[in-house]
């Protein structure tokens, strides 16, 4: 099967480059290739290679930057859509969009499902909810992932900036009311492909599913779990305190939906795609980096 990838150099895009089952022939252009400020480049590059499947985790996710650049978020995020979309329609390709949790304003007081209207607080989610839409209305093969709070053992992302934060400073301050699923990159790298592989091979069923980790906790007891691992790992070198705060008195640019719990109850039954064990991979990036240190001076160590 020939895979037209988009994002490859993304957390995502790096797990699926890894997980890539045998069979596949990835097509993984580069900017000079495809810019999604250049769309006519997106629709010049599937309709000449013709790819069985469009995977797109390419966007625009700085979430508080997009405030402020709200017509360059918006122009990836939705208007490179309708032109990926078309453009996959036209070469009869299956078209695998990743999105948010981001979509939605977080006031209900149960998980998401795929039926719970968006209503998103941010740029960024107004963003991706367009490009959902857009996706929906120009492609009838077409698969949306909304996902959440993702994380791997090397990119910008909570797990690191915690670490990295652990390093230098005595407190932590992290936000205790907002709720949702941490995800391992590589546990989504492998639902997608398991996603993948049978919708093709069934043609169907097409729509929007959730994916995330389990358990469901905040972005404190995230922290909590993170640094009291790390430590114990001699990952980290001291342990900080941490505070818990709202989200009102961190002060982020844009505003984050308080519940970001994702019902992943269709995606399973459908496809057979179990929740990620988000403490697990956790574990796993955390002894791995464990491995890695080359002078301890955590006492027991």
């Amino acid at each position: 099967m020939r895979v037209l990838l988009l994002g490859s150099s993304g957390q995502v895009g790096r797990a699926l480059l890894a997980f890539k089952p045998a069979g596949y022939k990835l097509l993984v252009p580069g900017r000079s290739e495809v810019d999604y400020l250049q769309p006519e480049s997106i629709t010049d590059y599937v309709l000449f290679h013709k790819p069985q499947l469009v995977i797109n985790c390419a966007a625009y996710t700085a979430v508080d930057k997009a405030e402020a650049e709200t017509a360059l978020c918006t122009r990836i995020n939705s208007g490179a859509c309708e032109h990926l979309a078309k453009a996959a329609a036209a070469a009869d390709a299956v078209l695998l969009h990743l999105s948010t949790d981001y979509v939605f304003d977080g006031l209900l007081d149960r998980p998401y499902n795929e039926e719970d209207s968006p209503a998103p607080l941010s740029v960024y989610g107004h963003s991706k909810w367009l490009g959902e839409q857009t996706i929906v209305a120009n492609c009838a093969k077409h698969l949306i992932v909304r996902t959440s709070w993702i994380f791997d053992a090397d990119s910008n992302n909570f797990v690191n900036t915690m670490l990295r934060l652990a390093a230098s400073r005595s407190e932590l301050r992290v936000v205790a009311d907002q709720v949702g699923g941490p995800t391992p990159a590589s546990e989504l790298a492998r639902a997608i492909w398991q996603l993948a592989r049978q919708s093709v091979e069934r043609n169907g069923p097409w729509g929007v599913y959730h994916f995330s980790g389990q358990p469901f906790v905040s972005w404190y007891e995230f922290a909590r779990s993170i640094l009291t691992e790390a430590y114990r790992l001699c990952v980290i070198h001291q342990l900080p305190t941490i505070t818990s705060i709202s989200a009102s008195e961190f002060g982020s640019p844009a505003q984050r939906p308080a519940n970001s719990r994702l019902d992943g109850s269709k995606i399973k039954a459908l496809y057979g795609v179990a929740a990620a064990d988000w403490q697990s991979e956790l574990v796993n990036i955390l002894k791995a980096k464990a491995r890695a240190v080359t002078s301890v001076t955590n006492p027991g160590c």
